[in-house]
Parts: C-alpha cells; sequence; structure tokens
C-alpha cells in the first residue's frame, strides 16, 4: 500500500511541474471513429502510412490522428484550422514517437500508445514556446 501511494505521489509531482513548465495536450481515439485517411491527411502522410506493415495499417492513422490533437491542444489552438495544418513529419513504430510539424516548420514529438482498443497520445510544449493548455 505504501509503495502505491508513494509512486502516485511521484507521478503527481511529476505531472505538477509539468504543469509548470509546459503546456500539455492530449489525444484519445477509439478504433470505432476510424474514418477515411483521405480526409484528415495530406499526400505524405498517407505515403508515410502505405510504408508502414501491414500489420500496423489499422493502428498508426488512429496515432497519426491523436499525435495532431495532442500538438494541436497543447500550442492552445485546438484543431480549429484542420487536420491538415498539421503534418506528421515522420512516425517510430518502435517508441511510438510521432513528430509532427506546424505551420512555422517546426517539428513537435508527441508521444502515442494503445490501450486496448484506444490510441492515446501526449505532447508537451515548453512554456516559452506558446499555447495554453
Amino acid at each position: 500500500m505504501q509503495r502505491g501511494l508513494a509512486a502516485a505521489l511521484t507521478q503527481a509531482a511529476i505531472f505538477g511541474s509539468l504543469i509548470l513548465t509546459a503546456a500539455v495536450g492530449f489525444g484519445v481515439a477509439s478504433y470505432m471513429l476510424l474514418g477515411d485517411a483521405a480526409l484528415a491527411f495530406g499526400a505524405a502522410e498517407r505515403d508515410l502510412l502505405s510504408s508502414l506493415e501491414p500489420s500496423e495499417c489499422r493502428e498508426w492513422p488512429l496515432r497519426f490522428w491523436c499525435a495532431k490533437e495532442a500538438v494541436a491542444k497543447a500550442l492552445g489552438e485546438g484543431m480549429r484550422r484542420g487536420p491538415r495544418a498539421l503534418v506528421v513529419q515522420s512516425a517510430n513504430t518502435q517508441s511510438g514517437v510521432v513528430d509532427v510539424s506546424v505551420a512555422d516548420g517546426e517539428a513537435i514529438a508527441a508521444c502515442t500508445m494503445r490501450a486496448g482498443d484506444f490510441v492515446v497520445a501526449t505532447s508537451a510544449i515548453a512554456a516559452h514556446r506558446g499555447g495554453s493548455a
């Protein structure tokens, strides 16, 4: 019991520190929401998706979407400019890190993971960069 409490307090302290120094964005999606990738992704992103192993083709469009959503939220913008305003530049299928570029060309990393029928992504941007969590 004490070990679990200590772990929870450590996680809370780390998360609290992150909030003070960074804008954080989250994205969560279910496989039931998976739609047409042509609507959400540009040609280069669709090419990147098609280069993945066939076993990864169902999961990674959701990871791309959630990564875009997490970065957009960390920037304080949400998806108001549409999903193509953010562009996935690269994806590491081993670590789950997806690099998303914004309008000024800067790449921002989002960490993605699969949890059952859901995909989750988080992104943190230094407070001086801008955005509001």
